[in-house]
């Protein structure tokens, strides 16, 4: 897991902030496993946001820039990503019970 110490609100507050976010209903935060080290997930980040009876739409971001995507084809390639990626992750329960072993060893 990686802890980014120089941001506004750092390291236990990062861990934290996420332990909170885990327990809301519309937020689910999974870990991958740190011996995971090839996941499909390196290619960078993104997000889909699922408008029922209307579409979706895909968000890309690389280090450069971020990009809007409403290609059904694209849509669908990472959605099985995601699928992917869930299938690596560890469950909920899980995920929040090492979040909060790594923040017990934030100082």
């Amino acid at each position: 897991m990686t802890v980014n110490h120089t941001a506004e609100v750092s390291g236990r507050g990062q861990l934290e902030r996420l332990i909170e976010v885990s327990t809301w209903d519309r937020a689910e935060i999974l870990i991958v496993p740190h011996p995971t080290w090839n996941h499909p997930g390196l290619d960078g980040g993104f997000r889909m946001l699922r408008l029922p009876g209307v579409r979706t739409i895909l968000y890309l971001e690389t280090t450069a820039e971020g990009s809007v995507i409403v290609a059904p084809a694209l849509i669908e390639e990472h959605a099985s990503l995601l699928g992917d990626l869930r299938a690596l992750a560890l469950p909920p329960d899980p995920s929040r019970a090492l979040i909060d072993e790594v923040r017990g060893e934030c100082t």
